[in-house]
């Protein structure tokens, strides 16, 4: 008896979850995403797609640019940068460093990062890698937060 009532609860979950997943979507229609009280309505998984497809086609800002720019410069002349690198919190700390390269954080470094339960939508900041003086040690650098770059 007690195999007969198993064998019944299976079946039952495998056609729930079967007719779950056949379950049509919200529909998406002009009246229920104009107020932000409506937005409610569409389904965490659009959302976080909408958000995913921002970050992935992220803009690089002009002053982006030009930071690559120079930053390119010096590895390709071996020169040393100099900026001002705001913090977290908001202090603010002169810098000189030996870049290596820059690239966009993956997503594993960003889980190492933010920690492994964060949401994340896409790629991390263009950033800087290369060997900090200051701390005599390696370290990455968002390309958001540097001020006043220059070579040396």
């Amino acid at each position: 008896m007690l195999m007969f009532v198993l064998v019944l609860s299976c079946i039952f979950a495998v056609t729930w979850l079967w007719l779950r997943s056949k379950a049509s979507p919200p529909s998406r229609t002009s009246s229920n995403l104009t107020t932000p009280q409506s937005t409610v309505h569409i389904s965490s998984r659009v959302q976080t797609s909408r958000k995913a497809r921002a970050a992935r086609h992220r803009p690089v800002s002009r002053l982006a640019r030009t930071h690559i720019s120079l930053i390119n410069e010096a590895i390709a002349s071996k020169k040393n940068v100099s900026f001002r690198y705001k913090k977290k919190d908001g202090s603010i700390t002169e810098r000189t460093v030996t870049p290596r390269k820059v690239r966009r954080l993956s997503t594993s470094e960003m889980r190492s990062i933010k920690g492994f339960d964060a949401p994340i939508y896409g790629e991390g900041p263009l950033c800087m890698f290369g060997h900090c003086h200051l701390r005599n040690a390696a370290r990455t650098f968002s390309l958001e937060r540097i001020q006043n770059l220059r070579l040396e």
